[in-house]
């Protein structure tokens, strides 16, 4: 009877122990009324870090894979309108993933500076640029009769900007054979935009460039040498003409060699991962300093095939002689031309020839 009366005692006092113990370090987390583990399934706070990383990382990879989808839908190819007047029958044959551009800047009125065709070959992946000196001539029955006249001309005698691309295209044909697909007109702080937006390229200035046009506003000023350029100075490399005494003027065939050169340069630095991240610039450009006829996707999708395949750019000069007469002029040189146009820009399966051309002898 004794130790049972002990025993009873020892029990009490150890379940008063346990029952003081558990109560002053659970009672207080429990709570009937709210939506809570009881007492005896306390919350692991290892399994809660592991579940908010779960919902984080599905999270995170949701949003991204919305975003791509979003980028395959929206970032495609162009789409080649159809030539005005086709005829079936003589239509010659595309080549597949082929595509053709107008490429043309101005700065001060409405004569472009800079006229280019450029082509990209997607199955090939080649890209092409061949230069159309300004003062080609053409054969047309208003003066002048150069090739940078056309657009002012189309603009003016018809309905503003688009009839005045259709009029530069429509001449360009008669010394490519074709009409290129689309156009892409820039004003010239384009380039100080993007070029500024890769931060500045690589230019080997082959002399010291001076010159000061107080009616321009512009004055150039570069140092002989390979440096890197910003925008502004990227772009009065390009449009130099004369030294400070207006002596050495520079031919437009150097200024345009001066023109792919930036290019060549410009093209480096977008072919790097950064470029991704300056999408925003790029739009930035496309929406104040361009117009043309290619979708914002399609131009996208041009440029990830620039940054993402490892693309051959090869630029040219169109053939040309020049003369003077009453004024000066760029004579195409006829079978120097279809060789070039065939060789690189010429979206067909068959050769252009001589008859499709329409050239001033």
């Amino acid at each position: 009877m004794k130790n049972s009366r002990r025993d009873s005692r020892y029990d009490a006092r150890h379940d008063f122990e346990y029952d003081s113990h558990y109560d002053s370090n659970h009672d207080i987390d429990y709570d009937p009324d709210h939506d809570q583990d009881p007492p005896h399934e306390p919350r692991s706070r290892g399994m809660a870090f592991l579940r908010a990383f779960t919902i984080t990382i599905s999270t995170t990879l949701l949003i991204i894979s919305a975003l791509l989808f979003a980028w395959a839908i929206f970032v495609q190819p162009p789409t080649i309108p159809p030539q005005p007047n086709p005829n079936p029958a003589t239509s010659p044959d595309r080549k597949p993933g082929f595509y053709t551009f107008l490429i043309f800047g101005y700065d001060i009125g409405l004569r472009p500076d800079t006229i280019m065709v450029a082509a990209y070959d997607a199955y090939n992946q080649h890209a092409y640029i061949v230069s159309i000196p300004r003062d080609t001539r053409v054969l047309s029955q208003r003066g002048p009769r150069r090739i940078n006249a056309s657009y002012p001309s189309g603009r003016l005698h018809g309905d503003g900007h688009a009839d005045g691309v259709n009029q530069l295209k429509q001449e360009l044909q008669t010394l490519i054979g074709f009409r290129p697909d689309f156009y892409v007109s820039l004003h010239e702080d384009v380039f100080v935009v993007i070029v500024d937006a890769v931060g500045g390229v690589y230019i080997d200035v082959p002399f010291h460039m001076h010159y000061r046009d107080p009616y321009q506003d512009l004055y150039i000023n570069i140092q002989e040498g390979h440096q890197r350029l910003d925008g502004e100075n990227a772009l009065h490399f390009v449009r130099f003409r004369y030294h400070y005494d207006r002596r050495g003027a520079i031919s437009n065939h150097l200024r345009m060699q001066h023109q792919h050169q930036l290019i060549d340069a410009l093209v480096h630095e977008l072919k790097t991962p950064a470029t991704i991240l300056r999408i925003p610039q790029f739009i930035r450009a496309y929406m104040g300093y361009m117009n043309t006829d290619v979708p914002l996707g399609s131009l996208l999708w041009l440029g990830q095939q620039f940054v993402l395949d490892d693309i051959t750019l090869i630029t040219y000069n169109y053939p040309v002689t020049s003369v003077r007469s009453t004024a000066w002029y760029d004579i195409p040189n006829g079978r120097e031309a279809l060789a070039l146009i065939n060789r690189t820009i010429n979206p067909f399966v068959q050769d252009i020839t001589m008859d499709m051309l329409e050239l001033v002898q």
